[in-house]
């Protein structure tokens, strides 16, 4: 066992692996040979390898910033987290993450579920994914409690999301957000609202950058919020606010961003 856990393709694998899990799906290169070089040095310890890890220049790097899709595991318990619900169904939750395909404990290699993006991403599970963010945020859940006014005060309450208010520009019409206007650094993009539905406000528009703000803390597409206008649109004219901000909490967990990690 000594010399197999010496050996440099041992190295070379364990590091791969871990580069795989926190930096990208296709490891670079180059971080591996480095890591496996630091693994061969310190005979293997673990924690001089992931401090290696972490103050590499591909760890840090734009680049490879929030480019892995969650796990089912992780995308469950990101959505409660990020949206500040407290599990109340273990059961129930442990059901859904096994619909999602990733029974607990239940791996049949030794080395455990994979953690790429081709063996969760596909429309099945972007279907199941968005059926359980709607199911949780409109209280259908296990009778899950769900709160979206709470977790919009907090991401108000909040620097990273208060702060996003200020880059909001305060328009009237929808029709007046499409000629340009920023909202986030990205373009926001209006389409036309269905004859029974009404068109989002401005107060939409700041509710929904402070919740991507908050559950997702990176940039989201122009595409994104132009299918979340689209779908807001739809709402039937009696919503109230809390529909609405329920709506937008589950658009969100659904986006592609909130995918990644």
């Amino acid at each position: 066992m000594t010399i197999l856990a010496a050996s440099p393709q041992t190295a070379h694998f364990i590091c791969s692996l871990l580069v795989q899990h926190f930096v990208a799906d296709d490891p670079p290169p180059a971080l591996v040979d480095r890591l496996a070089k630091v693994y061969l040095t310190s005979h293997g310890d673990i924690k001089t390898i992931l401090r290696a890890l972490i103050a590499s220049p591909e760890f840090n790097s734009r680049q490879y910033f929030h480019n892995k899709v969650k796990t089912p595991v992780e995308f469950v318990a990101s959505s409660f987290r990020s949206s500040g619900t407290e599990p109340q169904n273990p059961g129930a939750l442990v059901n859904t993450i096994q619909t999602m395909g990733m029974p607990l404990y239940r791996a049949l290699p030794p080395t455990g579920y994979y953690l790429t993006a081709d063996q969760w991403m596909n429309s099945s599970a972007l279907v199941d994914r968005l059926n359980f963010s709607y199911a949780l945020t409109n209280g259908k859940f296990a009778n899950q409690k769900f709160d979206a006014p709470k977790l919009l005060a907090m991401g108000l309450l909040t620097p990273t999301g208060a702060g996003n208010l200020t880059a909001v520009k305060t328009v009237g019409a929808p029709a007046a957000r499409a000629d340009g206007a920023k909202l986030m650094g990205v373009a926001a993009v209006t389409a036309a609202p269905a004859a029974d539905a009404h068109p989002a406000g401005p107060g939409a528009e700041v509710a929904l950058r402070v919740l991507e703000a908050t559950m997702i803390s990176a940039p989201v597409s122009a595409q994104t919020n132009q299918l979340i206008d689209k779908q807001l649109e739809q709402q039937p004219v009696g919503a109230s606010p809390t529909d609405t901000l329920n709506l937008l909490t589950a658009l969100v967990m659904g986006s592609p961003e909130f995918q990644m990690r």
